[in-house]
């Protein structure tokens, strides 16, 4: 019984495991391909074509016909001025030279951001280009919908405690947490969070309110953000018990089947031996008898 619990126990850690792994591909496919979008976007067209509005509000639909998950799209020159905007906010003419975003893609060529509140004062997070060469930079911005990406990560349904969720280097949420926790609040339990580059860690404790749980983490590849996969301990080992419980039940059951048809069998043989002993002494007094009478 105890090498098949432990054997059961291995296979609800791998299962999360697996199941983290698999999740941590899917989001970090979808964050690449949409760079690698907004790269092409900004590389077969021009600084000035998308300066107009209207060719901007072209590419947008290009972009949102290959995925629903661009929200709005935005041109910036190199010094920041936020020169053209298509989406539902008043930002175009603001400078955005001061904004972490801005300084990071002027750096890397490419970025994707934290999430952040930026001029529109809500929570959500952008993917930035850089192009044109050393005289004439300038940036191509999109942003992400913030709900159809909360969607895609917590996508996952493990028993009936399993969530997922991202938190950052800082541990803050970059996406909400089903069991509480909103976009760019501090998680509680961060520092719990085990991870090695490159493999999915799993292990169990107790986050903050003192419910036991059976973690799996993993690092993204585009963004540094640590994937959390977690479940409820006894939601988790519930199947395992159940599992332990009814082995238990087969080997104690069948050992009382067993010791009762020994039993029966014990008891059979001992009265056919009982009943063969009466049937030998009952002929020696026949025989006793006959003797005698053959005497008179």
């Amino acid at each position: 019984v105890y090498h098949f619990a432990v054997s059961l126990g291995n296979q609800v850690e791998g299962k999360l495991i697996r199941m983290a792994e698999e999740h941590r591909r899917l989001i970090d496919q979808f964050l690449g391909e949409r760079k690698d979008d907004l790269r092409f976007a900004a590389a077969t067209n021009t600084f000035r074509e998308l300066s107009n509005e209207s060719n901007l509000q072209k590419l947008l639909k290009n972009l949102q016909s290959g995925s629903r998950a661009f929200f709005d799209l935005g041109v910036f020159d190199r010094a920041g001025n936020h020169v053209a905007y298509t989406g539902p906010y008043e930002l175009a003419g603001k400078n955005y030279a001061g904004e972490e975003w801005f300084k990071k893609v002027q750096k890397k060529g490419v970025y994707i951001s934290d999430v952040f509140l930026g001029f529109r004062n809500i929570p959500h997070f952008v993917i930035a280009v850089r192009e044109g060469d050393g005289t004439r930079e300038w940036y191509l911005r999109a942003t992400i919908d913030t709900l159809f990406f909360n969607q895609l990560v917590e996508n996952v349904r493990i028993g009936k405690t399993g969530e997922a969720y991202l938190v950052n280097e800082e541990g803050k949420f970059q996406t909400r947490r089903r069991s509480g926790g909103d976009l760019m609040e501090l998680d509680n339990d961060s520092h719990l969070y085990e991870f090695e580059p490159g493999r999915t860690v799993s292990f169990s404790a107790e986050d903050r309110s003192g419910t036991h749980h059976l973690y799996a983490v993993s690092k993204l590849e585009h963004t540094g953000w640590l994937l959390v996969v977690r479940q409820e301990f006894i939601d988790a080992y519930t199947p395992l018990a159940k599992a332990v419980i009814s082995a238990i039940g087969l080997i104690v059951g069948g050992g009382a089947v067993v010791m009762l048809i020994a039993f029966f069998l014990a008891t059979s043989l001992a009265n056919r031996l009982t009943m063969a002993d009466m049937e030998k002494r009952q002929m020696k007094t026949q025989l006793i008898m006959a003797g005698r009478l053959a005497e008179v």
